[in-house]
């Protein structure tokens, strides 16, 4: 019966579903996004090697109105750190990491703005990669600054197309660099992109592109001596760095499980923005909900009447008037997932970003959907039940 009304008013009834149709397909649209960027980062992170430490000037957080005057003039690594860190009895290995930003080109072809990494040979054995072709970096060509560079399969497939890249020049920025290497593709199972990034030596990369601040990247020995190494780091880091004694860290060691805790933090923040968005898209719906339920009651006041005239109980005529506004919702609301998914698919498709829709979202969807009928169905539907019969069969 309830569906048979919504039938038999079309154009009304999407019109007042239209709110919860968009509040439903931001959840389940976002949330696919938001899931499937999730996936990705957290196989980025897992990828990397849960063991890795990240000496940073300070910990991932997020900042209102800005860096903070503390963080900002916290003073840089230098490359002595590094060396000092690598001799800890804990550490196996440690890495600077110079970023920069630069495209690609050779010939006529030429690629979009990718991440240049300058480092050192240790870059393979601390960040968990691997050479598909040819060779990585050697302590020669860091010792000689050389213009070399490792490729990552993103900028092959755009300058290389089908050929081996190996022996090949390419420029980066105004200088020319050979080609010694390719990477393996970055053990990420959630995502389908061609990893983009090249790398150079940091003693290159300095020279390209001026002083930029140095990151470092240790891995311990093993898992068992993490703890002694992360203290080891801090001790060593406090000396170099002068920190007076009772004086907080002017900087974070950060582990995998550090990460991802504040990515979680991050994701939760975004979750938060978007139920708060879709809630005010159902609101509105739901009031429209309750203006049309509201006018139904109106007009079907003498079929009100007969119902109660022929033995239609109070909670029958509610039951009724709720099970029609929920049913409207609910309508709404299986339009709404069946749009947000389609979207998230749409962006995956064609946009290559990653997209996850799990089955709790679109449960939990449509639950909403269903609920928003019956909360602001619930005065409508009992203003009907409350009807005196004579009264409502006298209406004109």
């Amino acid at each position: 019966m309830a569906l048979a009304t919504l039938k038999a008013n079309k154009l009304r009834s999407s019109l007042t579903i239209l709110g919860v149709v968009i509040g439903i397909m931001a959840v389940v649209g976002m949330t696919s996004l938001i899931r499937g960027l999730d996936s990705s980062v957290k196989g980025l992170l897992e990828g990397a090697g849960p063991h890795i430490l990240f000496v940073r000037k300070f910990e991932p957080a997020i900042f209102v109105g800005g860096l903070p005057e503390e963080l900002r003039h916290r003073k840089d690594f230098k490359l002595e750190d590094v060396e000092a860190i690598r001799e800890l009895p804990s550490i196996r290995e440690a890495c600077p990491l110079i970023p920069g930003f630069s495209d690609l080109s050779s010939g006529r072809k030429k690629t979009a703005t990718m991440i240049i990494i300058g480092a050192s040979e240790a870059f393979l054995e601390v960040r968990n990669v691997s050479i598909g072709a040819g060779r990585s970096l050697s302590r020669e060509d860091v010792r000689h600054s050389r213009n070399v560079a490792v490729l990552a399969e993103g900028p092959v497939q755009v300058l290389f197309p089908n050929q081996d890249p190996i022996g090949r020049s390419i420029r980066i920025g105004t200088e020319r660099f050979t080609i010694i290497g390719v990477f393996k593709k970055f053990p990420n199972p959630f995502s389908r992109d061609p990893d983009q990034y090249v790398l150079i030596p940091y003693t290159a990369h300095r020279k390209q592109f001026g002083k930029v601040e140095l990151f470092i990247d240790a891995v311990p020995w093993s898992p068992e001596v993490k703890e002694t190494a992360i203290d080891e780091i801090t001790q060593l880091m406090r000396i170099r760095r002068k920190v007076p004694l009772g004086k907080p860290n002017d900087f974070a060691i950060l582990t995998q499980q550090s990460i991802l805790k504040f990515w979680d933090q991050l994701t939760g923040a975004f979750f938060m923005v978007m139920i708060a968005i879709s809630s005010i898209a159902l609101m509105v719906g739901g009031i429209g909900v309750m203006n049309i339920m509201l006018v139904s009651v109106t007009e079907r006041t003498r079929e009100i009447g007969v119902r109660k005239a022929i033995g239609a109980r109070r909670r029958d005529i509610l039951w009724q008037f709720l099970i029609e506004a929920s049913a409207l919702t609910a309508v709404g609301g299986v339009f709404g997932i069946t749009l947000g998914v389609s979207l998230a698919w749409i962006v995956d498709y064609f946009f290559d970003f990653p997209a996850s829709t799990p089955l709790w979202s679109i449960a939990l969807a449509f639950f909403f959907s269903a609920s928003v009928g019956i909360i602001f169905g619930m005065y409508p539907a009992n203003r009907a039940s409350r009807m005196d019969p004579i009264e409502a069969l006298r209406y004109e």
